[in-house]
């Protein structure tokens, strides 16, 4: 299941290294701070594919940015659903 992880640092600094933990980890960017579309409550997200509860990976995320002394203010995670890819969705009606 792919699960999407939204943060925010206390800071507002660094996600360069928060990115990193979290690569190391097994996920993958999906948006920075600095992105037009980055909502300012949360600004960064990642994403990926794991088998936990998205409640059990966004505590364990936390932990792990605590532990790095990124002093991580909110995280939240939700289960993502990949829809059709728009051609087949076209071709279908």
């Amino acid at each position: 299941m792919w699960t999407l992880i939204r943060f925010a640092l206390a800071e507002g600094t660094g996600y360069g290294t928060a990115f990193e933990i979290l690569r190391q980890a097994g996920f993958r960017v999906h948006q920075v701070p600095d992105s037009p579309r980055a909502c300012s409550a949360m600004p960064a997200a990642v994403v990926a594919d794991v088998l936990q509860d998205p409640a059990v990976v966004s505590r364990a995320v936390f932990e792990a940015l605590a532990e790095a002394r990124l002093r991580p203010v909110a995280v939240a995670g939700c289960e993502i659903g990949l829809g059709r890819p728009r051609a087949a969705a076209l071709a279908s009606r």
